[in-house]
C-alpha cells in the first residue's frame, strides 16, 4: 500500500507542477507575446503622415517641444516594431500621433501655414512629381537631348 500512496503523492505533485507551469507560460505570453497583438501598420503610417503634416506648418520652430516629443515617441515606436513588440509600438505610435497633431494645431494657431515651397523629407522615399530633382544633373537615361542636325545633301546624279 505504501507504493500506491507514493504514486498518488507523485501524481498530485506532478499535476500541481504542470498547472503552475501552465499559468506561468500563459501569463508570460499575455504580457510579452506579440502574436496576440496585430501589427500596427496603418497606425505607423498615419503617425508618419501626422509628423510630416506638422513639419509642413513649421511645427519644428513654432511648437518645438511638442514636435520633439512626437519624433521621440515615433522613434521608440519604430524600434519596438522592429523587435516585434507590437503592443508597445502601438502605444508609442498613438502617443507620437497625438503629439504631432497637437504640434500641428499649435503651429497653425501661432501663424504657421502650409506652403508648397517646403523641402521634401529626404528620408521619406517619396518620388517628386514629374521626376523632378532638387539638385544635381539628371542621369544619362533621363537627360533631354537635342537632335543633331544632319547636313543637307543634294541627290547625286546617276
Amino acid at each position: 500500500m505504501s507504493g500506491n500512496s507514493e504514486f498518488h503523492k507523485f501524481s498530485r505533485l506532478s499535476s500541481f507542477l504542470v498547472s503552475i507551469l501552465t499559468v506561468l507560460v500563459t501569463s508570460q505570453c499575455e504580457v510579452g507575446c506579440s502574436i496576440l497583438h496585430p501589427r500596427p501598420v496603418q497606425l505607423m503610417s498615419d503617425t508618419a503622415a501626422a509628423i510630416r503634416a506638422a513639419r509642413e506648418v513649421q511645427a519644428d520652430t513654432l511648437a518645438p517641444e511638442l514636435f520633439r516629443q512626437a519624433n521621440e515617441w515615433f522613434f521608440k515606436a519604430k524600434n519596438e516594431y522592429k523587435f516585434k513588440n507590437f503592443e508597445m509600438a502601438d502605444d508609442y505610435a498613438q502617443k507620437a500621433r497625438r503629439y504631432a497633431e497637437q504640434a500641428e494645431f499649435t503651429s497653425i494657431q501661432s501663424g504657421g501655414s502650409r506652403s508648397d515651397q517646403t523641402a521634401p523629407d529626404p528620408l521619406s522615399n517619396v518620388p517628386l512629381g514629374n521626376d523632378q530633382r532638387t539638385e544635381g544633373p539628371l542621369p544619362p537615361n533621363k537627360q533631354k537631348t537635342q537632335p543633331t542636325p544632319q547636313p543637307e545633301t543634294s541627290p547625286e546624279p546617276h
